[in-house]
């Protein structure tokens, strides 16, 4: 190839010396050794083929001096050099120019590419759904520009669901396949839940607080996933937190959480559920209502003092029967709370469904732990 020892410098320099082929950045310099000299093994392809008859010779107009030049170069493996030749018609001058902008990005952002992978991880994206089907045009939206993912994982539920186990072992199914197959340093999940609130606190449960999450709330009033980009942060976001027992409870009895975000829920109610509870806990925000939820911040914050009341009750009462939680808020928060329960140190978890059409109105539908 007769580009300039110019061109050559930068082509490989934009390339921090590896292949511009999309997900491969292979190093493209082989160590030298006690030995031998070091070896490059990259190879400088053309995009627009430097004579008519070569791969993609007729794609595009182009001067005789731009044919050997750094704007019509790609740096490439070998492998990946011989694919694009070889399937000229698949990987188009379009696509070849776009790999290369994408990659000499990449290196632009990440300055230590000599000590880190060039590539980001891929995000493993989970989407629950009832019959109300998430618009994947939607989630992928929120994703953009910056969070390359693999292909989502849809979580289906039936609207009325009549077999709850049957649905989370299915859950559980799916997360343990899917953990199983990422090394545990590439393990970063992207949730987008609307579903029950049962099943969003079990999904959340299984990934826990091992793994790096980023979880999203739909945005009704904006048709949207994407978090608002600014917010102020009101005073409404405040959680308070009432009916903690004063002192060691001996006995082994069950204890209620509530927690009330989008509406709230009766105490009176949930005690006439579990009558023998020693402690009726309320995490509230003041006024909940639809919507509250517009920054990750809150979904953290509802997340982290649910933990501390947990910790509390493991405190307050040591041979707690069980914790029988009652929720009334967004999907995202319910992820949230789940990745809280550990499953050694708490007790049974008993999860209820909300339907204000039956009575009671609060049906216990799953167990964890």
């Amino acid at each position: 190839m007769a580009l300039s020892l110019k061109d050559q410098k930068i082509l490989w320099a934009r390339a921090a010396g590896r292949c511009s082929f999309r997900q491969c950045g292979e190093e493209l310099i082989v160590n030298k050794t006690k030995l031998d000299p070091a070896v490059m093994t990259g190879e400088m392809a053309h995009i627009i083929g430097r004579s008519k008859k070569g791969p993609r010779g007729l794609a595009l107009p182009i001067d005789k001096d731009l044919r050997d030049s750094y704007e019509n170069a790609i740096l490439l493996c070998e492998k990946h050099h011989k694919i694009v030749d070889g399937q000229r018609n698949t990987y188009t001058v379009e696509i070849l120019q776009q790999m290369k902008e994408e990659h000499e990005r990449l290196v632009r952002r990440n300055p230590n590419f000599s000590k880190n992978r060039i590539y980001p991880i891929e995000w493993v994206v989970i989407i629950q759904q009832t019959q109300q089907t998430v618009d994947k045009k939607l989630v992928l939206e929120a994703l953009k520009p910056d969070m390359p993912y693999k292909k989502p994982i849809v979580i289906m539920a039936e609207q009325n669901i009549s077999q709850w186990n049957r649905i989370k072992q299915f859950q559980e199914s799916i997360c343990q396949r899917t953990i199983r197959t990422l090394p545990s340093d590439e393990m970063r999940f992207a949730i987008f839940s609307l579903t029950h609130i049962p099943l969003a606190i079990h999904l959340g449960y299984l990934i826990n607080d091992r793994y790096r999450v980023r979880i999203y709330e739909y945005q009704r009033d904006l048709a949207s996933w994407v978090w608002p980009s600014a917010i102020k942060m009101a005073k409404h976001n405040r959680l308070f937190i009432t009916g903690l027992p004063k002192k060691t409870v001996k006995k082994a009895k069950p204890v209620i959480i509530r927690i009330s975000i989008s509406a709230e829920l009766s105490a009176d109610l949930t005690q006439k559920i579990v009558p023998d509870a020693c402690s009726n806990i309320h995490i509230y925000i003041k006024n909940p209502a639809v919507n509250k939820i517009k920054h990750p911040s809150q979904v953290d914050n509802i997340g982290m003092t649910f933990g501390d009341v947990l910790g509390k009750i493991r405190k307050l009462v040591p041979d707690c029967s069980g914790i029988h939680l009652f929720y009334a808020g967004p999907c995202s928060c319910a992820v949230n709370i789940g990745r809280q329960i550990n499953p050694t140190m708490n007790p049974p978890i008993y999860l209820y469904q909300y339907n204000a059409k039956v009575q009671p109105k609060h049906k216990h539908v799953l167990t964890l732990n």
